[in-house]
């Protein structure tokens, strides 16, 4: 499945491992997929969380959050098994990291109720901003000095290495 993520998507969720690895657990909770959506350059899904909410509030709230034994340990897994079906019901088999947020938000586990009630968000609002968002720019991002570039092509898109110094 991952094959199918953005790169944003993937180093929100990369993000997110390093959030969960420095608290000490070894499971991605709601609070670290949040932070992980806005520490990961060029996410829409980030752009979105930052438009509708007070982004230091959110980001103290999730690390705040209690620790949680109501979240299922694989909820990493689920999202985004939620997150293809998202994109399948937008056309399309490209999981961008507002499809992540999408199925986070639609699977409603406990801490992010409690985040969002923390610093006062709603999560109808932010899950229509999160369906009207195009996130489509993620697979094309183009890094700076060499790297991966992903563009679509057809139904597929295909990663191409470059070096500038060609």
């Amino acid at each position: 499945m991952f094959e199918r993520l953005s790169i944003p998507a993937r180093q929100a969720i990369a993000d997110a491992h390093g959030v969960a690895r420095s608290a000490g657990r070894t499971t991605v909770s709601t609070g670290d997929l949040v932070a992980g959506f806005l520490s990961a350059e060029g996410a829409v899904a980030g752009d979105v969380l930052r438009c509708v909410s007070d982004v230091d509030a959110m980001v103290i709230a999730a690390h705040a959050l209690p620790e949680s034994n109501s979240e299922p340990g694989d909820l990493l897994r689920i999202v985004i098994a939620g997150a293809v079906g998202v994109a399948a019901a937008r056309g399309t088999r490209q999981v961008g990291s507002t499809s992540v947020l999408l199925a986070l938000v639609a699977l409603e586990p406990a801490s992010l109720v409690l985040l969002l009630r923390a610093i006062g968000g709603d999560a109808a609002e932010i899950s229509g901003a999160a369906r009207t968002a195009d996130d489509s720019s993620e697979f094309t991002v183009l890094p700076s000095a060499g790297g991966c570039v992903a563009a679509e092509v057809g139904a597929d898109p295909l990663v191409h290495w470059f070096d500038e110094s060609d």
